[in-house]
């Protein structure tokens, strides 16, 4: 059972190495390609509701929408 294991991490650390940009776009889904804004279903202290800014895939920034345009 040992060798298994063994073989199971090699394995799935090869797998990793053939990820590239591409294939972390496909696995960030909607996120990838531009600027998003997600709604959360948080508010802060003011009662607004808070927004999530991505870009390319990443967190920037969270700021609070009062206005109700997101």
């Amino acid at each position: 059972m040992t060798d298994l294991k063994e073989m199971q991490k090699s394995l799935s650390s090869l797998e990793n190495k053939k990820l590239d940009l591409q294939s972390y776009k496909a696995v960030l889904g909607g996120l990838a390609g531009g600027p998003k804004y997600i709604v959360s279903n948080l508010t802060d202290e003011n009662g607004c509701q808070l927004v999530d800014y991505y870009y390319d895939g990443k967190w920037c920034a969270r700021f609070s929408d009062c206005k109700n345009q997101y």
